[in-house]
């Protein structure tokens, strides 16, 4: 989803492997942070028809994973994802 970060700022930081923190991200507006679930849930609904399991990467943390799955369920709410977050160690 190419770096689909939140609407808060300060979040958008990761502490590299020498301990110093890095920002790497733009805090989006929240109009822009609402275009980009919706076109991803709609993404996710449409083009790949809802498939069981949804893996992605570049999603900045839990909250926008809960965000987007919020999303999917307003747009088909017979469609129920749960976001399960794995920390890597790319800033991406």
């Amino acid at each position: 989803v190419r770096r689909l970060y939140d609407d808060v700022a300060g979040n958008n930081q990761q502490t590299s492997c020498t301990g110093q923190a890095t920002s790497y991200g733009d805090v989006l507006t929240s109009a822009e942070y609402d275009r980009r679930l919706t076109k991803t849930a709609r993404y996710v609904l449409e083009v790949m028809a809802a498939p069981d399991i949804l893996a992605l990467q570049e999603v900045e943390n839990l909250k926008v994973l809960d965000d987007l799955a919020a999303r999917i369920a307003t747009l088909a709410p017979t469609v129920a994802y749960r976001g399960l977050l794995v920390d890597g160690n790319d800033p991406g």
